[in-house]
């Protein structure tokens, strides 16, 4: 099913010299596109993001039967993933749904996310992998420095909502006229800061919710 996602929804999208000129239908806006009317408006259309929840659905498996293994699948597909992410970058055709706007390897590190092109989905993924695989490998004395990560890691969907609108809120407050990177970095920190208690207690909150609570889900 993650295959003929990750490659049936490519299939589906227009030509990349098409790309911003077709208008799409409620269906469409729903199931492939983001966009859309202000009566109906979508970010998530749920096919190109269903290939990522189902692939991250047999990888829990994996984990839970067979740890050593699941990590040992990780970073050879996390490898894999990327190899494959550069040669679909650079021919710069099929799995990018939109052409390169340059030839900058800031350009070429900026695939479409929304809705997510293959070469998004090979580039993210496989830096994940590589990670996941990288934190199992952690000795005891690292792991401590880690627990911050799990904090969040427990509390996924309620840290990406309050995240939207608390760095949207900063933003707003010191920087309305936008400013450079470094220098957001303090106040990126500053959020990590406030959503870090707010996560550790929805995290508790939500373990000691039922297997079939829809809470568990944030």
């Amino acid at each position: 099913l993650t295959l003929l996602l990750f490659i049936g929804t490519e299939l589906l999208h227009p030509g990349l010299g098409m790309w911003g000129k077709v208008s799409h239908g409620p269906a469409s806006v729903i199931l492939l596109y983001p966009g859309g009317r202000l009566s109906l408006w979508s970010y998530y259309p749920v096919l190109p993001w269903l290939e990522l929840t189902v692939f991250g659905m047999f990888t829990g498996h994996w984990l839970v039967e067979d740890p050593k293994r699941a990590f040992s699948r990780a970073w050879k597909l996390g490898m894999a993933f990327l190899l494959a992410f550069v040669v679909v970058r650079y021919l710069d055709g099929f799995g990018n749904i939109r052409p390169r706007m340059s030839n900058s390897w800031m350009d070429f590190l900026t695939p479409v996310k929304y809705p997510p092109s293959m070469s998004f989905t090979l580039m993210t993924t496989g830096v994940n992998l590589i990670l996941l695989w990288s934190f199992s490998r952690a000795g005891e004395r690292i792991q401590p420095f880690l627990q911050p990560l799990v904090v969040f890691g427990r509390a996924p969907l309620f840290f990406y909502v309050l995240h939207l609108f608390l760095y949207a809120g900063i933003g707003y407050l010191v920087a309305p006229k936008g400013t450079s990177i470094p220098a957001m970095v303090p106040f990126w920190l500053l959020g990590l800061l406030i959503l870090f208690p707010l996560c550790l207690l929805y995290g508790r909150f939500k373990q000691q919710q039922p297997a079939n609570s829809i809470l568990r889900f944030f």
